[in-house]
């Protein structure tokens, strides 16, 4: 009895608990990092469309959504950008994405300046707080770039650089994606086990 009166039964709470679900989801949908990515994501989409006139139209209204949302956050993308999905910016103000390609996962923080010159970045790469990145050069896969760093050379694949200029400090092992029998922090999955005796 007395358990009962500590915690409701479960069909009572379930209801609650997805409203919750589905008001932590809004709420992501409204922060400014997902509404400036999703501006440009909305923008890159808009170029893509082939009948003229509906093209013309939906890049006045994203032109129009993207400027209103730098003047808001601070954060510019460029238009021609390619970026990969997954790109996350965590902090706004100060961020300067120019006309590059970047691949999948890239999380990039507040001040980040990343040039019109440059030629890639790879996939999931992190860029610290005011970090820049100048120069006609390429950044690699599985790559932490330290906050106040300035890269004006190539990185390789699986790198940590920081300084100014950037130097490599350190080795990463490389990303591994999980695989049979493995979950997704490296350790095998305790099904594929077998015992040795």
């Amino acid at each position: 009895f007395f358990l009962m009166i500590r915690r409701p039964p479960r069909s009572t709470l379930f209801p609650y608990t997805t409203l919750f679900r589905s008001s932590q989801n809004v709420r992501v949908w409204l922060k400014p990092t997902t509404l400036i990515v999703g501006a440009y994501r909305f923008g890159h989409w808009a170029r893509a469309v082939r009948v003229p006139v509906l093209r013309q139209a939906l890049l006045v209204v994203a032109a129009a959504v993207r400027r209103f949302l730098e003047w808001l956050t601070g954060c510019f993308i460029a238009p021609t950008a390619i970026i990969g999905p997954g790109f996350v910016v965590h902090n706004l103000y100060g961020v300067l994405v120019g006309a590059t390609n970047i691949g999948r996962n890239c999380t990039i923080y507040s001040g980040v300046k990343i040039g019109y010159a440059v030629k890639r970045i790879g996939d999931d790469v992190s860029i610290g707080l005011n970090a820049v990145i100048a120069e006609p050069i390429t950044i690699g896969n599985n790559v932490r770039i330290a906050p106040n760093s300035l890269v004006i050379t190539d990185v390789a694949d699986n790198m940590m650089v920081m300084g100014v200029p950037a130097r490599i400090r350190l080795r990463r092992l490389p990303l591994k994606r999980p695989g049979v029998g493995e979950s997704h922090n490296g350790v095998q999955d305790s099904r594929k086990l077998t015992r040795r005796m």
